[in-house]
């Protein structure tokens, strides 16, 4: 076989194996278990290729480690307890990247979300989402003026794993008869960066002017700080935002601006190794820093002065933190948490075994699917009712 012939299928070897190696990337349970058998491959076949004896030395020292890492992949996947995962259907319907917001559903379209873990099913549900791709509240009031209740927050607010009608933004417009115009900005991977985003946006403005007497409840979990940090996977290029130094919030782009975009999806794809997760794991429930707390907390801050503001001077907004033994969180950082809003004058309310009527673990979709289920958010919605004082039409005439 002639040289020119050995390289070009040297060349088909070696690209089938690059080509495969990425394709394990997106399609496999251990990817870089794949990624290092291929570099391994590749390491011996630039041995055989070229002559230089340093470089046989170093390609062989690089495929026993690609080979190691590989080793190392397939065992923890296999030891590993499976990941649930929840299929789409539209499958892009959920995930379109937005400016404002970092991502966001596709607008009026219905979604059928199944979620499973080995054989069994934890949801098999759809989201409705409406013409400005917001969670549709079947039970709210249709009046184009009025008084309006504004709900934001993450995959709580969005009602995850529950139909549109279990969610807790239609149970509350259950309670109302359908007084309140009701709005849902939650969405799943949320947290108060969004919340602030929109609000400083024109978009705000317009709702505003159409709305009577209007009520805020931002819906958050002790994980929404490392989401305002930039820490998690899904949310490259979420609205960034950084303190100056009075202490006063300032909007710094996204997160993946410049060079630190590169480096956050470099970070994604490596999340995808589970040798990269043990030694460098996202921390999404904490430990937090201080500063990350404080930022968290003046974020929230500047969206209730923002909401405020634009609603007048008969507006109210909530602020309601859910238990940490939802999603098995650390209790500190729930505590640390609600003392930074303490410390900047907001007092949150906490969604807990008093409000819920039991422990928390009773009130999750399945042990091990942990957000609220439809149960939760009826007696959530009962409690707010009550505290917040708001009205059937029968009794308010505003």
């Amino acid at each position: 076989m002639n040289t020119v012939l050995k390289l070009a299928l040297h060349a088909l070897v070696a690209t089938a194996l690059i080509g495969g190696a990425v394709w394990a990337l997106n399609h496999t349970a251990a990817p870089f278990g794949w990624i290092g058998l291929a570099t391994s491959a590749l390491s011996i076949q630039f041995c055989i290729v070229m002559r230089a004896q340093w470089g046989n030395a170093l390609a062989l020292s690089l495929g026993a480690v690609a080979l190691t890492i590989a080793m190392y992949e397939f065992v923890l996947a296999r030891k590993a307890p499976d990941h649930a995962g929840t299929e789409y259907t539209p499958a892009d319907a959920m995930y379109q990247r937005s400016d404002l917001l970092g991502y966001g559903p596709r607008a009026s379209v219905d979604v059928h979300a199944r979620r499973t873990w080995r054989d069994q099913t934890l949801f098999d549900v759809h989201y409705g989402i409406d013409a400005q791709a917001r969670r549709r509240v079947p039970a709210a009031g249709t009046a184009k003026t009025g008084p309006c209740l504004l709900l934001f927050g993450g995959s709580f607010a969005f009602g995850e794993g529950l139909e549109d009608a279990q969610t807790m933004a239609n149970r509350l417009a259950e309670h109302s008869r359908g007084h309140y115009r009701i709005v849902n900005f939650g969405f799943p991977g949320y947290g108060p960066h969004q919340m602030l985003a929109f609000l400083q946006s024109p978009r705000a403005h317009s709702l505003f002017r159409d709305c009577g007497r209007t009520t805020g409840i931002y819906m958050g979990i002790a994980q929404h700080v490392a989401r305002v940090s930039g820490r998690t996977s899904w949310d490259v290029h979420g609205p960034r935002y950084r303190l100056d130094s009075n202490g006063a919030v300032v909007r710094a782009g996204h997160f993946d601006d410049g060079a630190r975009g590169w480096l956050l999806r470099l970070r994604r794809e490596a999340l995808k190794s589970r040798l990269y997760r043990s030694l460098f794991p996202l921390r999404l429930a904490g430990p937090f820093s201080q500063p990350e707390i404080a930022r968290y907390a003046a974020v929230v801050i500047a969206a209730q002065r923002q909401f405020l503001k634009l609603a007048g001077p008969d507006a109210r907004f909530a602020t309601l933190l859910w238990s940490a033994d939802f999603f098995s969180e650390p209790p500190q950082s729930l505590a640390r948490i609600t003392a930074a809003l303490k410390s900047r004058g907001l007092a949150p309310l906490l969604i807990d075994a008093d409000v819920l009527g039991g422990p928390p673990r009773d009130f999750r979709i399945h042990e091990r699917e942990q957000h609220p289920n439809a149960q939760a958010n009826t007696r959530v919605a009962d409690w707010l009712f009550t505290r917040l004082t708001l009205r059937a039409r029968s009794q308010d005439d505003d």
